[in-house]
């Protein structure tokens, strides 16, 4: 079941860091939200894939995926969560697919 004030409690308690960082693209940010470290922890990501089945309805895709590692986990998430699910049969094809992207920060360490 969808809960979205956790979700927000955690996106809040994992992700989102206040500080002085340097983005890839060179600009300043006060703030730095890497929701990686959401999908990445085993509450987050049953909350953010009951979330997203909760936002589906009845209106459910054929398939989930998306690029590497954003969607990995999310798509794993999905799938795990519609497992008992009778509505599943709707899923025909699951995947992601991997393609070069630069890091969000110019210099990781500072996230941490």
């Amino acid at each position: 079941m969808y809960d979205r004030d956790a979700l927000i409690a955690i996106v809040r308690e994992k992700a989102l860091r206040f500080g002085d960082f340097t983005l890839a693209s060179g600009k300043k940010a006060s703030y730095y939200l890497d929701c990686r470290c959401v999908a990445l922890d085993s509450n987050g990501i049953k909350l953010v894939a009951d979330g997203m089945i909760s936002a589906w309805g009845d209106n459910w895709p054929d398939a989930v995926g998306g690029m590497a590692v954003g969607a990995v986990p999310i798509t794993a998430g999905i799938l795990s969560c519609v497992g008992n699910d009778p509505r599943r049969e709707r899923f025909v094809d699951s995947s992601s697919v991997k393609k070069p992207k630069s890091m969000a920060l110019a210099n990781k360490s500072k996230v941490r």
